[in-house]
């Protein structure tokens, strides 16, 4: 299922919308009295930087406070925002420029919005583009408080839907009446739409979740639909969460939503992590749950792994990154394993990964009927070979990923190829 990996010793990797995928860029900011965003492109071939820096944007800065940019990818890499947020005036106020590319990079739409929030600014967002070119924010706007106690509404999001080549931006709160929304992720649908997925809870307590929700936005009508709630079995929470860890089960949630990824067959998969900041008993199991269009449940997967994080002493090598190819139905998850589990029984207790391990590099495929493999593609055995880092990369969208790597403070990249 897996071949092996070809090293790069190239020492830069920047894949993103380019004519017949041949070329890239690196985004570079400068900052004075204004903060300004630059392209610069590199051959993806050759991986050379061509030296064609130019303007992108440009905001000025606004009694002190400073814009935030970002930029995202469409999951077929057809389209690419840039976007800019500033605080203006207040901190109910924001204003938004957004900044949407095709391939080439050529300039599709641009649009400027000021935004006022109900309350306070957003504390945290995720972005989202699709390939229809239709861009969405949803944020934090209302954490769990003392007065919550009292009221049906737990916590609040806003959703900023920016449609018709951002001609047209609407907002919309979002909030489950009565329950804790525990994380949420989006993702672009067909015909416009938006999938809107993630954990609930009845109360703030930690990281406690009973289990997950979904629903769409109709851009057409503005309404939301198809809202389905599922529980999780006790089980399944305490497979996800201990790992036959000594500790009680619920003194170990601390789950982070990671993703919602589309399948090829219409299929979505919400995907979170076990993220319990400690240095025993701490398993960051993977929790994938896979919903058929329409909010209809399938089946939840765990994926087992132990790893521990220092990254105040040592690189963080922790974590995963997720291989998710849209004409797939497949998913894989890449991560560093401990040698010394290859071998051992489902029922047996995971040795812990530690940074300075020998980092061997394991994947595991779920298949669209929530079918396991798993695999090594990548094995460190001497102290001169490098070592994975799978937190980012790229998805090349056929069989193949890179992820970056480190030896002696230096970052390079290898190459995987997935035969399905």
């Amino acid at each position: 299922m897996f071949s092996n990996a070809e090293e790069s010793s190239r020492t830069q990797i920047t894949d993103k919308i380019a004519p017949k995928m041949v070329s890239a860029f690196i985004l570079k900011l400068s900052n004075f009295i204004s903060v300004m965003l630059f392209v610069e492109t590199i051959d993806k071939v050759t991986l050379e930087q061509r030296g064609d820096d130019h303007l992108i944007m440009e905001v000025q800065n606004l009694a002190g406070w400073r814009s935030d940019f970002g930029f995202e990818l469409s999951r077929n890499h057809d389209k690419l925002l840039i976007y800019s947020r500033l605080d203006a005036i207040n901190k109910k106020m924001q204003d938004v420029q957004l900044l949407l590319f095709g391939r080439g990079l050529k300039l599709e739409w641009e649009a400027e919005q000021r935004i006022i929030y109900p309350k306070n600014q957003p504390r945290k967002s995720s972005i989202e583009v699709s390939d229809e070119g239709d861009v969405f924010f949803v944020s934090l706007l209302d954490d769990q408080s003392v007065r919550s106690l009292l009221n049906g509404i737990k916590n609040s999001y806003h959703l900023i839907a920016a449609t018709e080549k951002g001609t047209i931006v609407n907002s919309y709160p979002l909030s489950l009446p009565e329950l804790y929304i525990r994380g949420i992720q989006i993702e672009p649908g067909e015909n416009h739409n938006l999938i809107i997925a993630g954990f609930y809870s009845p109360t703030h307590y930690r990281g406690l979740i009973d289990g997950a929700f979904y629903f769409e936005l109709d851009n057409r009508t503005g309404e939301f639909v198809d809202m389905k709630i599922f529980e999780y079995k006790p089980q399944l929470l305490q497979q996800a969460v201990s790992g036959l860890s000594k500790r009680a089960p619920d003194e170990m949630y601390d789950f982070t939503i990671r993703q919602l990824r589309r399948r090829n067959n219409g299929d979505f998969i919400l995907i979170a992590e076990n993220q319990f900041n400690q240095n025993y008993d701490a398993y960051q199991n993977i929790i994938a749950t896979c919903f058929a269009p329409g909010g209809v449940y399938k089946w939840t997967r765990v994926v087992k792994k132990r790893q521990n994080v220092e990254p105040q002493f040592y690189f963080n090598h922790s974590s995963y990154y997720l291989h998710a190819p849209m004409h797939s139905d497949n998913i894989y998850f890449v991560f560093n394993e401990r040698d010394k589990n290859e071998f051992r029984s489902p029922d047996d207790r995971l040795k812990p990964f530690n940074p300075n391990d020998p980092a061997n590099l394991k994947v595991v495929s779920i298949g669209p009927q929530g079918d396991k493999s798993s695999a090594y593609i990548y094995r460190k055995e001497s102290n001169k070979m490098k070592t994975p880092i799978p937190l980012i990369g790229y998805d090349k969208l056929n069989n193949e990923m890179v992820i970056p790597a480190s030896r002696l403070k230096k970052y390079e990249y290898i190459n995987f190829t997935f035969n399905e």
